[in-house]
């Protein structure tokens, strides 16, 4: 890297020469960039979160899967960094909304012991509302997003000299955690 334009240019190669299977389904990205992403937005007025003691913002519903996914394999959060994570956003505002609308007890986030009961019809209402608005926002800035998460996956790995699993977040309820 002997000039200003060295970093670039690796970086072009190597997109230009990555196979179509190696590249990311739509709306998934890096899981360290989504409590920024939300933040971000958050700050910006771009979403309105309501504070309530049911909801839980869409990083730490991600943080969540992945402690599960963990503990599937017998390991400790502390090993979270043996894993490199990606979320798939779109799947995983799914899966929220489909805990939100069910009339079920099966919501992981809802726990009388925690002192945490049954949302209200409203409550519930307006988390629906911010996934959507969400999952709307991330779908007009996922092509950068999905670039900027790359770079950062790949500047990770050139960074630890290592290249770590990748683990895309939630899984499939098929899929063998």
């Amino acid at each position: 890297m002997t000039n200003g334009d060295a970093p670039a240019e690796s970086c072009k190669v190597a997109y230009k020469n990555e196979q179509p299977s190696q590249l990311r389904p739509r709306g998934v990205l890096l899981a360290d960039t989504l409590k920024t992403l939300e933040c971000a937005l958050n700050a910006r007025g771009l979403l309105v979160r309501r504070d309530s003691d049911i909801f839980h913002p869409l990083w730490y519903v991600a943080e969540t899967e992945r402690n599960i996914f963990l503990w599937k394999q017998g390991r400790s959060i502390i090993e979270q960094d043996d894993f490199e994570f990606w979320i798939d956003l779109p799947r995983l505002i799914s899966k929220r909304l489909e805990h939100l609308q069910s009339q079920n007890d099966n919501n992981p986030f809802i726990n009388p012991l925690w002192s945490i009961t049954q949302e209200s019809a409203p409550d519930r209402r307006r988390e629906i509302d911010y996934l959507q608005t969400f999952a709307d926002i991330v779908r007009d800035i996922e092509t950068h997003l999905a670039a900027l998460c790359e770079a950062g996956s790949r500047i990770l790995s050139q960074a630890s000299g290592r290249s770590r699993p990748k683990v895309v977040l939630p899984q499939s309820p098929l899929s063998k955690a």
